[in-house]
């Protein structure tokens, strides 16, 4: 677990000084902008739709080249099935919600088309709460509590007037230690920051 918050930390850091090398030499003043990120993720080990919600952080530096990055809280809905006994023929099947805080951190090149970001995402598991079915006594439900995966996602900028723009994204990832495969889609609402 260290050795993913060690690597994660490390691209991290050579995201930020790139950016800022990048800004030290731009000619025009960077964008920033600030907002809002509506997200519907499907996991290949989970059933059903996966929601978050977060504030997303995006800065243009110069030319296409920018970075993003973020803070959402992600719930993830799951129906178990447990079996009390070696025969399997006596099982329990109960509703779980776990929580998460995720940290993306991405390059992105913006375009007039079409925007791409890719990098690093961090999630922290923060808990689990049962929802339904027989009550069950386990301390955590998830194996991991922190989980660092590679993600990229495509979208596009819409102008909606003044300062204020739209960009819908698809998505797609994997998480390193639980292994499972992400897709989905979201939109960001945002507003850009003037100088």
């Amino acid at each position: 677990m260290k050795k993913f918050c060690r690597l994660f930390t490390v691209i991290a850091t050579v995201l930020f000084v790139f950016t800022f090398r990048l800004e030290t030499i731009a000619q025009s003043a960077p964008v920033n902008k600030l907002g809002l990120s509506l997200l519907g993720e499907s996991f290949s080990y989970k059933n059903g739709i996966s929601p978050s919600i977060g504030f997303i952080w995006d800065r243009k530096v110069k030319g296409h080249n920018g970075f993003e990055t973020g803070l959402f809280f992600r719930t993830s809905l799951d129906r178990e099935r447990l079996f009390t006994n070696w025969d399997y023929n006596n099982t329990t099947i109960y509703d779980v919600r776990e929580n998460y805080i995720t940290i993306p951190i991405l390059y992105k090149y913006s375009s007039d088309i079409l925007n791409v970001s890719g990098g690093l995402s961090m999630e922290y598991y923060l808990g689990w709460k049962q929802t339904g079915g027989e009550p069950i006594g386990f301390m955590r439900f998830s194996d991991a509590i922190f989980d660092l995966g590679p993600i990229i996602k495509i979208g596009r900028t819409i102008s909606m007037g003044g300062n204020l723009v739209i960009e819908p994204e698809i998505r797609l990832g994997n998480y390193a230690v639980d292994g499972g495969f992400f897709y989905g889609a979201g939109l960001q609402i945002k507003n850009i920051l003037t100088n």
